[in-house]
């Protein structure tokens, strides 16, 4: 929908059934078609009323670097659709201040750091507990003032969507912005408008440049007039509590020139920059995997990554793509026609492929490693459980997360044939089956990092390598493949060649091994 429509409409609502048509009318537009789904009355009204808790948010705590955790509260998928498409509606109707570098379409950390580059005093303070600190109240007024002008009943509803019941430590409770909702970032930068406009006037006053990236405030100059109890930390502090929050006193620093000046993340000395650090990950990671190969680097990569990122990223890491993350971040900071960049990413190119990308298959696998390999990646040991459905499964402890391990019903059998496992209820759960290993392929127990339906990284147990299936093209005769094309077409000529059948030429014709069909993973370099 265009944005001058919905805010023409969203300026006309009055009662809660416009705003209902309104939402519903832009779910039609963005899916394309009149029969999309729609939110009913019920839904508005049921996720509207913080009060009522079940189903509206999940809780968990992430570590912060600089000690204790974040509280994030993730909507449902109910709620969580709803919102999306109210803050379609906010987006066309707010546009963030010029200070404001954090969640802004076109505005990222780059330019946070741009605006600071060069100078010799950068001032940093963070805001301390930004979303919960902005109460809903102040939300449902924000909504009644310009550019929103929302009616009553209107702002109403959309400060009991877009805030959550919090208790606090004396057993009270208090509706606030929720950080993790996607409505939240919109929500605070337009309850900042006035303090970005008077510490951009305080910056004017003390000659000073001036930004704020969500909770991180940053101010710089080349002369000195951050004095601790001076005129201008003095009237910062006063402004700041007026606008109901509080400086991070721990976060609040002075880096002069000579020092390593960091903005956001970035180095912002002469240039902006990323860290000699970043850069010197990407090329050890390239380095070991070009010369040791891919299990090795892997090795040092895993345990690492899930001890950062284990509590923030769900799911399993493929190393291409979180180095392929790091290189557009890079690409990013200091531009594609970089010397440094670019070599990386020349390296980063000779050494990866995409991966099955257009296979249609349910699963894909994507790396393998043996089940020794995989021990010594991890640095345990599996152990093997039975689920509630009396399902074998692995799991295995590393740097406190518990990676789930599903196991095939070939892979089950060798377990038990190699005394893997000895449990007499886990050996009663294997049902016996016969093991076909896949032509070229190599058997033994593998522990592949797959993919389902092109995502949804997981670990799996194999009686095979799945990853290795290619079939050796010299003793292929490519005109008995032209002949199964002319005689039973293009379709059967493919599944000819990618079901990984064995062939054997007698009197120039290939017959196929009994055996069964098998459907296979068809390497990237087919």
């Amino acid at each position: 929908m265009e944005k001058n429509v919905i805010i023409k409409r969203a300026s006309n609502l009055e009662t809660k059934e416009d705003l209902l048509l309104l939402l519903n009318d832009i779910v039609k537009d963005e899916l394309g078609k009149d029969d999309a789904f729609s939110f009913s009355m019920k839904q508005l009204m049921y996720y509207c009323n913080p009060n009522n808790v079940r189903g509206r948010y999940s809780h968990f705590s992430i570590p912060k670097k600089s000690g204790g955790c974040r509280n994030i509260a993730v909507p449902s998928r109910g709620l969580g659709n709803l919102l999306h498409y109210v803050n379609i509606m906010l987006k066309a109707i707010y546009q963030p201040s010029d200070y404001a570098m954090g969640f802004v379409e076109g505005r990222c950390v780059v330019d946070n750091a741009m605006r600071h580059v060069g100078q010799n005093y950068i001032f940093n303070t963070d805001l301390e507990n930004f979303f919960p600190s902005i109460e809903q109240p102040r939300v449902w007024k924000r909504f009644q003032l310009s550019p929103f002008n929302f009616k009553r009943p209107i702002a109403n509803i959309l400060a009991g969507l877009c805030c959550i019941k919090e208790k606090n430590d004396d057993g009270s409770f208090i509706y606030v912005v929720p950080q993790g909702a996607p409505t939240s970032p919109l929500i605070t930068n337009s309850i900042c408008d006035v303090l970005d406009r008077r510490l951009n006037g305080l910056a004017r006053r003390f000659n000073l440049h001036y930004s704020r990236y969500a909770d991180d405030i940053t101010f710089s100059s080349m002369h000195n007039v951050y004095k601790v109890g001076g005129d201008f930390r003095t009237e910062l502090k006063r402004i700041v509590e007026d606008q109901h929050f509080r400086m991070k006193e721990s976060k609040t620093r002075l880096q002069k020139i000579g020092e390593r000046q960091e903005v956001t993340g970035l180095i912002v000395s002469s240039k902006v920059n990323t860290s000699a650090a970043y850069v010197a990950e990407i090329r050890n990671l390239l380095h070991i995997w070009e010369k040791y190969g891919y299990n090795e680097v892997y090795k040092r990569f895993y345990p690492k990554y899930k001890a950062d990122k284990g509590y923030i990223k769900k799911g399993e890491p493929l190393l291409e793509n979180v180095l392929y993350g790091k290189l557009q971040y890079l690409k990013m900071v200091k531009g594609y026609k970089d010397s440094v960049y670019a070599a990386l990413q020349a390296r980063y190119d000779r050494l990866t492929s995409p991966i099955n990308a257009s296979s249609e298959q349910k699963y894909d696998y994507l790396r393998s490693f043996t089940l020794a390999e995989f021990e010594e990646i991890v640095g345990n040991q599996i152990r093997y459980s039975l689920s509630k459905n009396g399902n074998l499964y692995g799991r295995v402890n590393l740097n406190d997360n518990d990676i789930i391990v599903s196991i095939t019903n070939a892979a089950k059998v060798q377990l038990v044939k190699n005394k893997i496992i000895t449990d007499e209820s886990m050996i009663a759960s294997v049902k016996t089956s016969k093991s076909t290993i896949p032509a070229n392929s190599r058997p033994g127990l593998y522990v592949v990092l797959t993919a389902k339906n092109g995502k949804s990284l997981f670990w799996m147990m194999t009686y095979y390598d799945p990853t290795v299936t290619d079939i050796d093209l010299s003793s292929v005769s490519v005109s008995e493949l032209v002949d199964i094309w002319e005689q039973e077409g293009i379709n059967a000529a493919i599944e000819a060649y990618e079901n990984g059948i064995l062939f054997k030429q007698d009197n120039k014709s290939f017959e196929k091994l009994k055996g069964g069909k098998q459907k296979f993973y068809r390497p990237s370099s087919f």
